[in-house]
């Protein structure tokens, strides 16, 4: 049986009531969720509100961490891995919107940071890329990781189908019309400018055109395109936004970011690229407009934060989690953003 702790959330426009609870039965009562909901009414917790947007607001998850991966389903946001206070992390927490409730799965996972992940549409999360790590001769070090993990949603049983053609770290992928594009990231010491396809359905890899600068990258996907928004091209921060077109296979140029950036987080809102945070101005956040091909500083601020992910669901941006000061520190704050 695998061991999960469930939240509830409850959120209104005043108040947010949190609830907590560890299931260990796969029958849980109902009644009994209600039972202690009503007995911690009276001690419910304020939404914490976003110091720049009367619109956002902040809730906490169960476990604190950063260079993690976030997807979503439709109706559900997945957190998957990352570094935490102990080390890497071997966990998925799910929120559900509808519910209100957020579920930890613990031990379930290949314990990783710097992946990637990504929703097959259907009822399975690949998982796959980042930095494990390995021992030897005694020592622990980390390890780019070339294992490919499946979650699958209904059941939440994971388990490993593959590995990728090289293992690579800081990498980004996205789910298109049955591949996995995996695009940049660090092999060894080096960064990279490959992208490599992975076809579900035949399961296998190939080699496309690569991007024309070598980089750690963030990803996103908008019609046809898939985007690499800025990243990190082994000595400097880079501002470069080029977009591979799916149906001839080449790359293109669009306008350049107005400032170098990487250790952020992307995607795609309101028909713009929405980019949060920096490694070094980690207050940053930017919009590009697909319309006008032009960027300029977004009117919605976030808490500031590196080593973040983001999802977008019912019109609305979670950001969610990352750090402000290296290694040392978690943040496990989800904040709601909207216009």
């Amino acid at each position: 049986m695998i061991y999960t702790k469930l939240r509830f959330l409850f959120l209104t426009k005043k108040q947010g009531l949190f609830l907590l609870v560890k299931v260990t039965q796969p029958l849980f009562s109902l009644r009994i969720l209600i039972l202690l909901a009503s007995l911690v009414g009276c001690s419910s917790t304020p939404i914490k509100k976003n110091q720049y947007s009367p619109e956002a607001s902040t809730f906490a998850l169960n476990t604190g961490r950063y260079g993690h991966a976030v997807v979503n389903n439709g109706s559900h946001i997945f957190v998957i891995g990352g570094s935490g206070s102990r080390g890497l992390l071997s966990n998925i927490e799910i929120i559900s919107l509808q519910t209100g409730a957020i579920e930890e799965i613990n031990d379930t996972l290949i314990p990783r940071h710097y992946h990637t992940a990504v929703w097959d549409g259907k009822d399975s999360i690949y998982i796959m890329g980042g930095m494990s790590t390995v021992t030897n001769k005694n020592t622990r070090m980390f390890n780019r990781e070339s294992r490919i993990e499946v979650f699958d949603i209904p059941t939440h049983q994971t388990k490993i189908i593959d590995k990728m053609p090289v293992p690579r770290g800081f990498g980004s992928a996205q789910y298109y019309n049955g591949q996995i594009f995996f695009m940049g990231g660090s092999f060894k010491k080096s960064v990279t400018s490959t992208l490599s396809v992975y076809n579900i359905k035949q399961d296998k890899w190939k080699l496309t055109t690569n991007i024309p600068q070598a980089k750690e990258t963030k990803t996103i996907q908008n019609g046809q395109y898939l985007y690499t928004v800025g990243g990190y091209d082994g000595k400097f921060s880079v501002t470069a936004l080029k977009g591979y077109d799916t149906t001839t296979g080449k790359w293109q140029s669009f306008a350049a970011l107005p400032q170098q950036i990487s250790a952020n987080s992307v995607v795609v809102f309101d028909d713009k690229n929405f980019s949060f945070g920096d490694y070094t101005k980690l207050k940053n956040s930017l919009t590009y407009n697909f319309k006008t091909e032009a960027w300029q500083q977004a009117k919605i601020r976030y808490l500031s934060s590196r080593h973040i992910a983001a999802s977008v669901l019912n019109k609305k941006m979670y950001v969610i989690e990352g750090n402000i000061d290296g290694s040392g520190s978690h943040l496990n704050t989800t904040q709601v953003l909207g216009l």
